[in-house]
């Protein structure tokens, strides 16, 4: 993919995504949907955990930053909170993809797709959306 859009909140798996990246040599632009508040997400942190994830595998390179970037979730009010319509975009990729998403993250990656789909701003791009839910994690709660 020329990008790879995820959802960011303690910038574990942007981080990971974006070492690996690193690693690789593939010029893959990397979009993380900030689904927490700016003090927990962002990109002084990512950048930090990712040099982490390099120097635990040894490798030798540093993170560029312009390997990735934040963007915010449309009417992102904070971790764990439920986005104004994330019910109705849960039910319309359930039934549309056949996955499950969930409020936290998910929900709020897939409304900003939806808005940056509309408005062609990766028109000439392809994209993978790096899924986080895992409904597993859910299971006996």
């Amino acid at each position: 993919p020329d990008r790879i859009i995820v959802g960011a909140g303690t910038c574990g798996t942007i981080a990971g995504l974006t070492a690996g990246v690193s690693i690789s040599g593939y010029k893959i632009k990397i979009t993380g949907v900030r689904c927490a508040e700016p003090i927990i997400c962002n990109r002084r942190k990512i950048n930090s955990l990712a040099n982490r994830v390099l120097r635990f595998t040894g490798s030798k390179n540093k993170v560029d930053p312009k390997l990735f970037e934040i963007v915010e979730s449309p009417r992102n009010n904070g971790y764990a909170k439920t986005t104004a319509g994330a019910h109705f975009i849960i039910d319309d990729f359930q039934f549309l993809e056949g996955i499950r998403l969930d409020t936290t993250y998910t929900s709020k990656v897939i409304m900003f797709l939806s808005n940056a789909l509309l408005e062609n701003h990766y028109e000439n791009e392809s994209l993978l959306y790096w899924h986080t839910f895992s409904p597993a994690a859910m299971e006996g709660v």
